[in-house]
Formats: structure tokens, sequence, C-alpha cells
């Protein structure tokens, strides 16, 4: 049984609340399949990893939920290779305990349909069960995508934004990293053309 610390530091797969001996506790599983039960509530897991990463978990979910036009159920962007996406995993006891788990959007391997829920497989093999339909599951993975394509294509922009600088002042033969850049500035003309497009129509 892994420590949460080991957990965090080695990648997070999903964040799953359960009921053990200890009661309303979390089931944390890692990238490598690896699994630490902590005897705290998901919200304060999330806390933890927020603070570990620095991230403001209530301006994340306000940022990136005009985004895809949502106030609930907005995916936790930790970083590039972290986004927490809230499922509901199971069914409360209390009025307290909560439902609602996370699996990490970049170590979903596949889903598919189990009756009335949805499993998710995991990149190490490890299946989670949702209990949301999958059309619904479905959904949000393609809002979170979204999401992502949109943090990837800014990042891009940001580093190709001197690109004509730094290829004018180069010599020899144009890098794959050049070529990047190049596209990403012609995806910027695009989107400037389309623009001007529905303007004139």
């Amino acid at each position: 049984m892994k420590r949460l610390e080991d957990i965090i530091e080695g990648g997070i797969s999903s964040i799953i609340p359960i009921y053990d001996e200890g009661g309303n506790s979390t089931k944390m599983i890692g990238v490598d399949g690896n699994i630490c039960i902590d005897p705290r509530r998901v919200k304060t897991i999330l806390r933890l990893i927020s603070q570990y990463y620095a991230v403001h978990i209530g301006a994340c979910r306000r940022k990136y939920g005009k985004m895809i036009n949502q106030r609930l159920g907005v995916p936790i962007v930790i970083n590039s290779r972290l986004v927490l996406m809230p499922f509901k995993m199971r069914k409360p006891r209390f009025e307290n305990d909560g439902a609602y788990g996370y699996v990490n959007f970049y170590d979903i391997k596949e889903v598919y349909e189990d009756e009335y829920h949805t499993k998710i497989v995991l990149n190490s093999g490890v299946e989670v069960l949702c209990m949301q339909r999958i059309r619904s599951v479905k959904k949000h993975m393609n809002d979170t995508r979204l999401i992502v394509q949109n943090i990837e294509k800014d990042e891009l922009k940001r580093e190709g934004k001197s690109f004509g600088k730094l290829y004018a002042s180069r010599e020899g033969v144009a890098t794959m990293e050049d070529l990047a850049r190049l596209y990403i500035e012609l995806l910027e003309i695009k989107d400037l053309v389309r623009e001007l497009k529905k303007k004139v129509n």
C-alpha cells in the first residue's frame, strides 16, 4: 500500500470516495496502478493536492466553467498532465458524505457501458466504476477535451509568438521545432481569416 504523498508525486490517476472500516475515506490510485487508502474525505484530499501544486481550485472552476458554459461538474486543471474530471462514484449514506470522485483525463484508456453505469479503464488496466450513463461520461470527456485543447493551443501560441524573429536570425536548415512554431502561426492566420469572413458575411 502506497502513501498519499507517493501517489501525488508519482502521478494521480483517480480519487475515489469509499466507505471502509474507518468510515468515510478516499481511495487514491496512481498512474502505475498502486493504491492508497486515506481516512480523510475527497474534499480534504483535493485541498492537499491543490496546495502541493499551488492551484486555486475555485478560480480554476470559474475560469474553465465559462469555457464550457457550466457551473457544476467542471474539471480541475492542475497542470499539463493532470486534469481531474468529476464523476459520480457512489451513493452517499449521509447527506454530507459526497458522491463524486475524480479521474485524470490523461489517464483514461477507454470507457464502456456496464448496465446502467459506466466502467472507466485506466492506462494501468485498473477499472473504476462510474454511476453515470456512458452518454453522460462521453459528453463530459468531450467538454474536458475542449478545455485541454484550448490550454495546449495557448501554450503553443506562447512558445511560437516570437517565431518570426527567431527564424529570421537562424542560419541553416529549419528544425522540427521551427516547423511546429510555423504551423501555429499558420493556425493563427487561419483563425483571423475565419473571423474576418464572419464579419464580412
